[in-house]
């Protein structure tokens, strides 16, 4: 559910305020609220234990920079120009990529083979998608949107199998520490593009912020690299195909919209490619990377 409102959030956002200006407020605040904490020391000893709140050794801090970088800088700055001109439909049958993607990423990292049932998992889940969104992806959507949307699923699977690549640490101080990079990034961007720097004057702006800033972004992340220690990256990267499902899911509950036929069968092939994907033997991994 955190996924899918920081979505949402974040198309508002998109929509009512400079692209880059307003991912890179959303990740300085986001990192002071992270590092309120204890800081994190840096060290380089292997006596350090990557577990440890306290401690990101040297290859655990540049893999935090880079996570940072890629997670927080490129994916948003690709997202937040795609989405001003392409539908949330669109957008959520393209992130349903993520998981093949990753999957790909992961066997070129040396962490996971690449099987029949994982590919199959990935295309049952993203035609499940598509089943759900069929109706809306008839808008014409310029290329250049297309192609940012794209870019930013490729950052968020290859983001996903960094962090899984480089050492374990505690998932509060790589966030703290990551968000930094890719507020740089974004703000670097914000000025090269000339966009305005203004305080937002739409109260609905604010409140999406506020979500962005707090649960939206230090609870999401937190809780994705906590499940990124425990599951394999293709795994993890499953939850991308149950963004629709809680959009919907939440649209009639709260809102007691209408629920189709077609969001039903799709849910059906979502949840089956999930199954598949999470109830997967775990996979062998080569000498080289678990001494990593």
């Amino acid at each position: 559910m955190l996924w899918q409102l920081l979505r949402l959030s974040f198309f508002l956002v998109a929509r009512t305020s400079s692209r880059y200006a307003s991912a890179t407020k959303n990740w300085l605040r986001s990192g002071e609220l992270a590092s309120a904490s204890p800081p994190p020391r840096f060290s380089s000893s292997p006596s350090a234990s990557c577990g440890d709140f306290n401690y990101l050794e040297g290859r655990a801090f540049l893999g935090a920079l880079i996570f940072g970088t890629l997670n927080f800088g490129t994916t948003y700055a690709f997202a937040y120009w795609g989405l001003v001109n392409a539908p949330a439909a669109l957008a959520s049958v393209l992130v349903a990529l993520a998981p093949l993607l990753t999957l790909v990423l992961a066997r070129a990292h040396g962490l996971e083979p690449i099987s029949w049932r994982g590919i199959g998992a990935g295309v049952i889940a993203v035609l499940g998608v598509g089943v759900i969104f069929a109706d809306q992806l008839t808008a014409a959507v310029p290329l250049a949107s297309v192609l940012a949307l794209l870019l930013a699923v490729v950052c968020i699977a290859e983001g996903t199998v960094l962090a899984k690549w480089f050492p374990r640490v505690h998932p509060i101080p790589t966030n703290a520490v990551a968000m930094v990079p890719g507020a740089a990034l974004l703000i670097a961007l914000s000025f090269l593009f000339g966009e305005q720097h203004t305080v937002p004057v739409r109260e609905s702006t604010w409140i999406a912020l506020t979500y962005l800033v707090t649960a939206g972004s230090v609870g999401l992340f937190v809780s994705f690299l906590i499940v990124l220690q425990r599951w394999t990256a293709s795994a993890t990267s499953y939850a991308t195909v149950l963004f629709p499902l809680v959009t919907v899911g939440m649209g009639a509950l709260l809102a007691g919209e209408f629920v189709s036929l077609p969001f039903v069968f799709g849910t059906g092939l979502v949840m089956a490619g999930v199954y598949l994907a999470v109830t997967a033997p775990a996979p062998a991994v080569s000498t080289a990377s678990a001494a990593q």
